[in-house]
């Protein structure tokens, strides 16, 4: 079943629609279904996220994202056995989906970054320097949390 992706939309603001088959995407989107069945205004807005762990690698992803403009890789592939990357999927000018491999933090930020609409453009991935997104999330939560206090 395809349904609306609060977090991707196309050119001009267009929501894309899109199918996610992963249990936890279906778990989620139950839920949903019930509060909104008990009379709560519940959005489906759940930011997908996946692992696995592989011959001792931990890759995880965040978001989604079919198609691809462009890919922003930061990271040391040099070495297999030490091999940590995050990798930033841009569609329509903007950061659609996160990669990581053994940055398993990046990834549940990006996860949450994401949520909130804030993640890196792809300008300011384009630096000689890697973003932390957990230190851009620290950032967001304390900005956000002070502008709620005023």
């Amino acid at each position: 079943m395809y349904f609306p992706y609060a977090h991707a939309t196309g050119p001009g603001g267009v929501v894309e629609f899109t199918r996610i088959e992963h249990w936890d995407v279906a778990m989620d989107q139950g839920r949903v279904a019930a509060r909104n069945m008990m009379n709560h205004a519940a959005r489906f807005d759940t930011v997908p996220f996946f692992w696995t762990a592989q011959y001792g690698k931990s890759l995880r992803y965040a978001g989604h994202a079919l198609r691809t403009d462009n890919v922003v890789l930061h990271g040391d592939l040099s070495d297999v056995a030490k091999a940590a990357f995050t990798a930033y999927f841009v569609v329509h000018g903007a950061v659609a989906a996160v990669a990581t491999l053994n940055r398993d933090p990046e990834a549940v930020a990006a996860m949450e970054l994401i949520r909130l609409g804030a993640m890196p453009t792809p300008g300011e991935l384009a630096g000689p320097a890697e973003l932390s997104l957990t230190a851009r999330l620290r950032q967001v939560t304390l900005e956000r949390s002070a502008a709620a206090g005023k």
